[in-house]
């Protein structure tokens, strides 16, 4: 344990017990639930009230190098830097299922210092208010270079009533060092609004030696969460090269649990294809490559993945449905057209077409043909109807059209 890990627990034990420890602070200094017949034990210093009221409820204790006598499982993460030192214990509380923060104990146990003061040190607490105090923005170490790289998301159905989150790179061939296999490493992560509940997920790229500048590596990493608002941060670092990137948005993940009609988020795609073998790019039989700067060159189509859910069988179990795609010049609508009153104009790229299902989720890849579409920022958007339920569901993509 260094130093600065033991001034913090040092200082945060100072501030919640009357009584000295019994060992070395090695776990959690926050009180986690224990066994009532130890309470006597770790804190051996009490009054006659204290003797007669140990034995009702739980007991609470920290853990140390002479006791452990806690009945839930535990984690204790100290960070030195972030709030002046602080301790954030996790416990499995029994029947929750899930590890959250450490609740504070119901009243005050022997050996305690006030309630007010176990209140104000409580994980959930401390962490609400160090964020409140902590700025949003990211300061890297001086020595740091920053590592510029795109992102996009998408979301689609998962299991169990999850969804399934893709979040796509593309990262330029500077992110890598060079003239060696560097290692990069990408993660992402969700945060819930009251930070009990975190999701993550991090890969290890290795790059390769490239004799040109500015070409485009691209990975995928997946994250089944909960529906629900999230504070979504995406890394991406290179050790070697001391560089690093950052970026931090709210979002909010779309449920797909319902039974009326729905569609998945569009996801841009760069190449569309048949999957052969496993790939990280699989959706089903396809791979599907994505685009994460949704930026497509003057010769090339738009290729647009997207999933369907929960189209109606007809009376003979048929299910049909309809599809209508247009892609619209964004910076058309804004200008001379908007002066006309009454005035609406027609997408530069506009088709639909029918087809049956065979299941009530659908699978659905196209490319668009662009060569009628303005340079700038375009706008995709797919309407699908179901032809039996007649329900419809409409989903928006934006992107950039030649250079």
């Amino acid at each position: 344990m260094s130093a600065a890990v033991q001034e913090v627990k040092d200082r945060l034990y100072a501030q919640l017990y009357r009584v000295p420890p019994q060992g070395d602070l090695v776990g959690t200094v926050f009180p986690v639930r224990s066994s009532r017949a130890m309470l006597a034990d770790q804190f051996g210093r009490m009054n006659f009230r204290d003797r007669a009221s140990f034995t009702r409820g739980d007991s609470y204790l920290p853990v140390t190098g002479g006791e452990d006598h806690s009945l839930v499982p535990w984690e204790s993460w100290v960070y030195v830097s972030v709030g002046g030192g602080i301790e954030i214990t996790f416990t499995h509380e029994m029947g929750s299922g899930h590890f959250s923060f450490a609740p504070a104990p119901p009243r005050r146990l022997p050996g305690m210092r006030s309630m007010s003061r176990i209140q104000e040190l409580e994980p959930q607490a401390v962490v609400a208010r160090v964020v409140h105090e902590t700025p949003d923005r990211y300061h890297p170490f001086r020595e740091t270079i920053p590592l510029d790289f795109y992102y996009d998301l998408a979301g689609f159905r998962g299991a169990g009533g999850l969804t399934r989150l893709d979040v796509a790179y593309a990262l330029p061939s500077e992110a890598f060092s060079k003239h060696t296999r560097s290692i990069l490493k990408l993660s992402a992560a969700l945060t819930s609004p009251s930070h009990d509940r975190v999701y993550r997920k991090a890969v290890r790229v290795q790059g390769v030696e490239q004799a040109e500048t500015g070409l485009l590596f691209t990975e995928l990493l997946s994250l089944d969460v909960p529906p629900g608002t999230y504070r979504l941060t995406v890394k991406a670092q290179n050790h070697s090269a001391n560089k690093t990137g950052i970026y931090k948005q709210e979002m909010h993940i779309a449920s797909y649990a319902g039974e009326t009609l729905q569609i998945s988020d569009l996801a841009l795609a760069a190449e569309i294809g048949e999957a052969i073998g496993e790939s990280r790019f699989q959706k089903g039989d396809l791979e599907v490559v994505p685009l994460p700067t949704r930026t497509f060159e003057a010769d090339q189509q738009l290729g647009v993945y997207y999933e369907i859910y929960n189209l109606k069988p007809d009376p003979f179990g048929q299910r049909r449905y309809r599809v209508t795609v247009h892609v619209k010049s964004e910076a058309e609508a804004a200008g001379i057209r908007r002066l006309l009153p009454g005035s609406v104009s027609k997408p530069e790229v506009s088709l639909t077409y029918e087809q049956l299902a065979g299941n009530a989720t659908e699978q659905i890849h196209l490319f668009v043909d662009l060569t009628r579409v303005l340079p700038g920022r375009n706008r995709l958007t797919v309407t699908v109807e179901d032809m039996v339920s007649n329900q419809t569901a409409t989903r928006e993509a934006v992107f950039q059209y030649g250079k």
